[in-house]
């Protein structure tokens, strides 16, 4: 924290109110830039610019408010509890759930339709109700220039959206409710920081002083004049581009043997590098040590004669390093079970009203019955599109632990990017219990999965636990932020799923972002039919080994203080996104030990505000050429890309 004095006022209904008001308008935006024209990718990175610049605006306007008309300006709290709304539904609404989640279910059958290798899957047990059998409507939202409004389109479209939206809405009351039972622990017993969540608590600042600081300034202007000199390149190629962003790797003219090691990428980003100075340092130094570790075991693995597909952990091949990742969030999993079962006797005693405050008691109650709701609402859901009912119940577990592992790394960790690409519960079904042991109507179910675990950059949880979180440090109401989050994240589930395929019959769903990406889920499917499989062992082998990986990091940090690997930095290791984090965090890395090992601790916080700088000076310009290309409809310069 800033050291300001915590503010005790609450939250006011009518700041909540604008929040959730706000929420399907950034929504839409969101989609509208995602999905039509691909003209940035916000939500592929775990701080939203849009958001920020967003809550820049808000910091603005209020300002004058207070000048003017001061009870009604909002306080600290009720500026961040609106930031933390907007950004959980704008996950909701990030490409790597829409790019599969609604288009991905009736790609299937439109494909099916119109390629006999696909008409295999015209024959699966499909659901009643959500199924979109008439191929001429499908045709007309794959191919565009037509109208959801159309009767005929809304009638056979209206049941299976309300399911979609309604199922990805349970999700959120989900996450909030889960968010709200381990905040405290989180905050007060294990001390986390939420690095991420440190940029929009320092920018709110009551007394201003974190934008008079002469160096935030020049870390702002240093990357801001860059990225619109880039931005203007884009429209006039005269104008010399800066390769800010780092570079492509080409692999031409290497030895095969070699390719697995080099990386595909050296990434620079300026924000990320701020972003990463955040972190504790044996935390970055984690990730891009294992990374280097991972490297080497897939050139042993190439070396050896294993196939090595890009990217490499979505395939089920050696050295299945995504399935190293599944077990050290197995590991992380066990431990914040066993850090929180003090917790967790206090949880039953205060909901049984033998314990804690008034405010206790109604948050774990309200935290008890979200959970209980949306997991039996999820778990009769997943029973509907198939799903026999112990892999129901596997897929949720599965599930639970990872979005849990997701928030506690999160909040440890603070990593700029994390996808967990093709590791959710699909994954458990598909290689762990293996297709032999599965029926069609389980095959079904898997594909249903696919749809919102293909991957999990823009998982909403995070967001929300970090919005409860920073309610925690300024004095907000824990309870009604939990509510107002479990209702932004029904708002933009709805939103999302409606609106998606409203921009899809005007633009169709083949000339939307990465149409590339619908059918990834049913591919793997294809030799199933003929040859269905039983579990993967050297899979699940792989599991046991990044258990142990995880399990002996853990000991060895208990037992020698100071031990610089962390287990969190091998799982975040595990990531695709390790390809474009290892620099930034080896640079960021660099720079705070020299400086924490020359000024110490006073000379991190000076040097604090230029690495803001940088993350602000390439948020907002990033924000400004979004808000170009969306208005204007037309590519421009991204900054995370």
């Amino acid at each position: 924290m800033d050291g300001q004095p915590v503010e005790r006022r609450g939250l006011r209904g009518g700041a909540l109110l604008l929040g959730l008001l706000l929420v399907p308008i950034f929504v839409w935006w969101t989609l509208a830039v995602e999905e039509i024209g691909f003209r940035s990718w916000p939500t592929s990175v775990s701080l939203f610019f849009h958001v920020l610049c967003g809550l820049l605006a808000l910091l603005v306007v209020n300002g004058l408010v207070k000048r003017v008309l001061p009870r009604l300006a909002l306080t600290r709290a009720e500026m961040l509890a609106i930031y933390s709304l907007v950004s959980a539904g704008v996950a909701v609404s990030g490409h790597d759930h829409q790019m599969v989640y609604v288009r991905g279910w009736v790609y299937c059958l439109y494909r099916a339709a119109h390629d006999p290798t696909w008409a295999k899957f015209a024959d699966l047990p499909w659901p009643r109700y959500i199924t979109i059998r008439n191929i001429a409507v499908l045709d007309k939202a794959f191919q565009g220039f037509s109208s959801l409004e159309i009767p005929l389109h809304w009638k056979l479209w209206l049941i299976p959206l309300l399911f979609f939206s309604g199922f990805l809405g349970l999700i959120q009351v989900f996450g909030a409710s889960l968010s709200r039972l381990m905040i405290i622990p989180w905050t007060e017993a294990e001390r986390l920081t939420f690095p991420v969540a440190q940029v929009p608590l320092e920018v709110t600042a009551a007394d201003g002083k974190f934008w008079r600081q002469p160096s935030l300034w020049v870390g702002f202007w240093l990357v801001a004049s860059i990225d619109l000199v880039n931005g203007l390149h884009e429209f006039y190629p005269a104008v010399p581009a800066l390769p800010i962003k780092g570079i492509l790797l080409s692999h031409a003219g290497i030895a095969p043997m070699w390719d697995p090691v080099l990386p595909h990428f050296l990434k620079t980003f300026p924000w990320m590098i701020g972003l990463c100075f955040l972190l504790p340092t044996d935390l970055s130094l984690s990730v891009w040590v294992f990374f280097w570790v991972l490297r080497i075991e897939m050139a042993w693995c190439s070396w050896s004669g294993y196939p090595m597909p890009f990217p490499y952990q979505t395939g089920a091949v050696a050295p299945h390093i995504v399935d190293q990742g599944v077990g050290a969030y197995l590991v992380i999993f066990g431990s914040v079970l066993w850090t929180a079962r003090r917790h967790f006797r206090f949880v039953k005693e205060a909901i049984l009203g033998r314990a804690g405050t008034d405010e206790d008691r109604k948050g774990y109650r309200l935290a008890a019955a979200g959970l209980a709701v949306s997991l039996l609402g999820l778990y009769l859901g997943l029973r509907f599109v198939g799903l026999q009912p112990q892999w129901a119940l596997l897929a949720l577990v599965a599930y639970g632990v990872m979005v849990t592992v997701i928030c506690k790394v999160r909040g440890e960790i603070g990593p700029p990017m994390y996808d967990l690409h093709f590791a959710g519960p699909d994954r458990f079904l598909a290689l762990y219990v293996g297709p032999s042991n599965l029926t069609l109507h389980d095959w079904v179910g898997v594909g249903f999965l696919f749809g919102f675990n293909r991957g999990q950059r823009n998982l909403s949880l995070p967001h929300q636990t970090e919005g409860l979180w920073l309610q925690h440090q300024t004095g907000g109401s824990l309870n009604r932020m939990t509510v107002a989050l479990m209702v932004a994240g029904l708002i933009a589930a709805f939103t999302t799923c409606f609106g998606i395929v409203h921009m899809g019959y005007h633009e169709g769903f083949e000339n939307m972002a990465q149409a590339w990406i619908h059918p990834q889920g049913w591919e793997r499917m294809m030799d199933w039919f003929d040859r269905p499989k039983g579990p993967t062992w050297p899979a699940i082998g792989a599991v046991g080994v990044g258990m142990i990986i995880a399990l002996v990091l853990t000991v060895l940090r208990q037992r020698f203080i100071g031990f610089p690997l962390h287990p969190g930095g091998f799982v975040m290791a595990t990531n695709w996104a390790a390809e474009l984090m290892w620099l930034p965090m080896l640079i960021a890395w660099a720079v705070k030990s020299l400086i924490l090992r020359s000024g110490g601790v006073k000379g991190y916080r000076r040097a604090l505000p230029f690495f803001m700088g940088l993350i602000l000076g390439d948020f907002v310009i990033g924000g400004l050429w979004m808000l170009v290309g969306w208005l204007f409809q037309v590519p421009v310069y991204s900054v995370v890309w």
